[in-house]
């Protein structure tokens, strides 16, 4: 057992939980609509019931901006600017251009109202990207963005005389799932050079779970142990 122990210490194993600090969620909307704009044959999506947004996250990663504190004369409500590592929207069977952080326009924005029974500032997260990219047959996508609102300012729970930033961190699926209402909202322009737009207002979100990764000196300590048992067998002969 010594040795074997020995062995671990040598090639470098440990055993520990993995790095969490990455996570891919999606937020599957349905019912789409574009109220006529032609948004979705413009895509080559017509017929669409639904459209993805995928994205990940770095929960160690430093704030584009914020956490403010602002009180209007709406109410008081905590903000932060948090960045995504990628984000990308399938609509149908059609993928648009993806999108990476670079700006507060191109985040995660999250809002934590006081619960202080001013229903004016909503609890609310946004995945958006507002950077033009060429999408597909011709068109420009101009804008992909969703948000989750809950009015009650319940979902973060903070309360008049917490301090600032206060559960203003990237949110688990299940609190994505716990807000009342959600948009989802793609803008483009045609190949016409003519406005247009999709909205869906019915969403569910999962957080995916990625394998973890074996370590990769795991062989070799395999083979290490085979080498101690041919001993022992030898020895024992």
């Amino acid at each position: 057992m010594k040795r074997l122990l020995a062995m671990v210490s040598v090639l470098g194993l440990s055993v520990g939980a993995a790095d969490a600090a990455t996570r891919t969620f999606e937020a599957v909307f349905s019912g789409l609509n574009d109220y006529g704009s032609g948004a979705l044959a413009a895509l080559g999506a017509a017929g669409a019931t639904e459209m993805v947004f995928t994205w990940t996250v770095d929960d160690s990663a430093t704030p584009l901006a914020g956490p403010y504190n602002t009180s209007t004369a709406s109410g008081v409500y905590d903000r932060v600017y948090l960045p995504y590592q990628s984000l990308s929207v399938v609509i149908g069977t059609v993928t648009l251009p993806g999108a990476a952080s670079i700006a507060t326009s191109d985040s995660i924005e999250i809002f934590d109202g006081v619960a202080d029974g001013n229903l004016d500032i909503y609890d609310q997260i946004s995945v958006a990207s507002r950077s033009d990219r060429a999408g597909p047959n011709g068109t420009t996508i101009t804008s992909t963005r969703f948000a989750v609102f809950d009015s009650d300012e319940t979902v973060f729970g903070r309360a008049p005389g917490d301090p600032l930033y206060s559960g203003l961190a990237y949110p688990s699926a299940s609190e994505l799932n716990a807000f009342a209402d959600a948009v989802a909202h793609i803008t483009l322009t045609k190949s016409d050079g003519a406005y247009a737009e999709i909205y869906s207002y019915s969403a569910t979100f999962v957080e995916q779970t990625a394998p973890v990764p074996l370590p990769a000196s795991l062989p070799l300590l395999g083979a290490g142990i085979g080498m101690i048992w041919a001993a022992r067998r030898r020895k024992a002969v």
